[in-house]
């Protein structure tokens, strides 16, 4: 889920939308419906509730897979968008050093060898001949034909109704029509905050400070957005090798920016009040959205003890 509450880097990412699981349960063979998830890495003790959450639902769609003939490993997540991600997307960056190393992330390069390192499924996926691979799309994210519409303030947000990945969030959450509709609202609050942070009286004179700043580094941007978007374009621009490079220095720029006018700090500190009397006045949906997340974190909880193979 993204730039809004704790966005959760799920493992199994990279699969593909999938059949009906019956039909698929009902052409495999009974040898390869022997085969059981293995679990690389269980949660620590003191682990996040969102990466917990993450972890119980890769372990559930796992087990759906296995049922169809697909051997997956669950490992404990070790890459996870955090609510400070988005202050970085939304406000610049603040350590120059690590934005000098790694720009903003945007790069693909970069990208792909930090999901390679990360999820323990990559090769397998890739691994898979076409038809084998198509079986393997449908079976996660299931047919098409049974997708779920759900209105939202936004506009109407489809999401798959069967398959292993549907299955896996039912069996966390409950109503999947309810959660989805709850867990939009939840990503919808920083976003939200955003637009009104930017229509504060005091944040033109904050904006104005980095982006003057800015100038003088050389780089003449509207704002953190602006920064990051023409980081991106470049990558048309000069190629992906190139890009890094530039990417990295804009990012750089940002950060020491940052560092000077303090202009994330004040910026910050606006949203999180924002986000304090969105909530308060749609107390109803945050009562719910709260105790459908509060159990499913129960639920993850039960599952630590599955009996699966450790290794």
């Amino acid at each position: 889920m993204n730039g809004g509450k704790k966005t959760v880097i799920a493992t199994l990412t990279i699969l593909a939308a999938a059949a009906a699981i019956a039909t698929s349960r009902a052409a495999i063979s009974a040898e390869r419906s022997e085969i059981s998830p293995t679990i690389s890495s269980y949660p620590p003790a003191d682990a996040d509730p969102d990466l917990l959450l993450v972890w119980a639902e890769n372990l559930l769609a796992a087990q759906c897979m296995a049922e169809v003939g697909h051997l997956l490993v669950v490992d404990w997540p070790d890459v996870n968008s955090t609510q400070e991600d988005a202050y970085a997307e939304m406000y610049g960056a603040t350590d120059p050093a690590v934005a000098f190393q790694a720009g903003y992330g945007i790069n693909p390069q970069l990208h792909n060898v930090q999901l390679k390192n990360s999820d323990p499924n990559w090769a397998y996926v890739r691994s898979l001949n076409p038809a084998e691979d198509r079986q393997f799309q449908l079976a996660y994210f299931g047919d098409p034909a049974d997708s779920i519409r759900i209105e939202t303030d936004d506009g109407w947000l489809e999401v798959g109704g069967s398959g292993c990945l549907a299955d896996a969030r039912t069996r966390l959450y409950g109503s999947l029509r309810e959660w989805v509709r709850l867990d939009a609202w939840a990503s919808s609050l920083h976003p939200r905050a955003h637009d009104l942070v930017t229509a504060d009286d005091s944040y033109p004179d904050i904006l104005m400070a980095w982006r003057e700043c800015m100038d003088r580094s050389g780089y003449s941007v509207r704002d953190p957005g602006d920064s990051r978007s023409k980081a991106a374009t470049q990558l048309h621009a000069v190629g992906a090798e190139k890009a890094l490079a530039m990417e990295r220095s804009v990012a750089a720029a940002d950060a020491r920016c940052n560092s000077e006018t303090r202009m994330r700090e004040q910026s910050v500190k606006l949203h999180d009040k924002y986000v304090a009397q969105i909530v308060a006045s749609e107390r109803i949906l945050a009562d719910n959205y709260r105790a459908c997340r509060t159990a499913a974190i129960l639920t993850a909880e039960r599952l630590v003890g599955q009996p699966y193979f450790v290794t």
